[in-house]
């Protein structure tokens, strides 16, 4: 009798589950998200389809280079009713800098905003080139920054329908949309409401993602941007985006009362690298305060 043969079976490849984070890590990790991690349900929804990124552009690039794009919060958007972000990327230092345009072009505040983006980076007085497409509007912009430094700019334009060409940008784009969708979901889980498109809080929401990425995402040279600019770490208290805090009002104690007490509360919107304060969203409007402290978790957020 012929002995009955078994079949074979390749051996599956099994997807990983998640690493069971410890509370120290998970502490850690809340609320900046600013680095991947697969056992964060928010990084997973923000940040789960930008995980590979290619190689760096191997064209040739002389001295300083800041490339140049407009994009929106989150790729899905269309152009129409949509306010415009601005994007440069410090191809030097690494440094990712976005801003809330309500139109394209050299409109003042965005000349006024990247001329002082290359200033703080410490480029006063060098030779630098300004990358882009070839866009009427980001060309203008480009010729209104590059007169207002008063020091050597070149322009330099990627040629038509080569997205390769300005490769560099678009990889830090979607880094940083990548970055704000995460930040975007984990505030609307805790407000358990969707945020508004036109609401301020994108605006800010937009300059705190790129605060983020500046101060705490550390590139191959083990060095953050901020620590490349300013040759220090950035140890500065911070705390969720939009969340509930105390904060001392800075008031002259001779116009006030005993009674009266030297703290309000508000909502944390950030924090200014060059003089340390922290910006707090109030009834009276924004405020720049010294100290901050935090509220338990159970009211950190006010659900809508």
């Amino acid at each position: 009798e012929v002995p009955e043969q078994e079949d074979g079976a390749r051996a599956p490849r099994i997807a990983s589950q998640p690493y069971v984070p410890t509370k120290a890590e998970i502490e850690a990790h809340f609320p900046l998200h600013a680095e991947y991690r697969n056992w964060c349900r928010f990084c997973v929804e923000g940040k789960g389809t930008s995980r590979q990124h290619r190689s760096g552009d191997t064209g040739e690039s002389l001295g300083v280079t800041i490339s140049l794009d407009y994009c929106f919060m989150v790729p899905e958007e269309s152009e129409e009713g949509m306010d415009a972000i601005l994007v440069a990327y410090d191809n030097a230092k690494m440094g990712l800098w976005a801003m809330s345009v309500e139109s394209k072009g050299p409109t003042e505040s965005s000349v006024e905003w990247l001329s002082s983006k290359i200033e703080n980076s410490g480029y006063n007085g060098i030779p630098l080139t300004l990358k882009s497409d070839q866009g009427a509007d980001i060309m203008q912009l480009k010729k209104a920054v590059s007169i207002k430094r008063e020091s050597e700019t070149s322009m330099v334009e990627s040629p038509v329908r080569v997205s390769k060409a300005n490769g560099q940008i678009e990889r830090a784009v979607r880094t940083r949309q990548a970055q704000f969708r995460t930040l975007r979901v984990q505030l609307e889980d805790r407000l358990k409401t969707k945020l508004l498109k036109g609401s301020p809080l994108m605006s800010w929401l937009i300059n705190f993602t790129g605060d983020v990425l500046c101060r705490y995402k550390v590139h191959g040279n083990g060095r953050t941007n901020y620590e490349m600019v300013t040759g220090h770490r950035f140890k500065q208290q911070v705390c969720g985006f939009a969340e509930k805090v105390h904060f001392k009002v800075t008031v002259d104690k001779s116009q006030r009362s005993k009674m009266e007490t030297d703290w309000g509360i508000g909502y944390y919107l950030g924090s200014s690298g060059r003089t340390l304060e922290h910006f707090i969203g109030t009834e009276h409007g924004i405020l720049r305060v010294d100290t901050f402290k935090r509220m338990t978790d159970d009211l950190a957020y006010d659900p809508a």
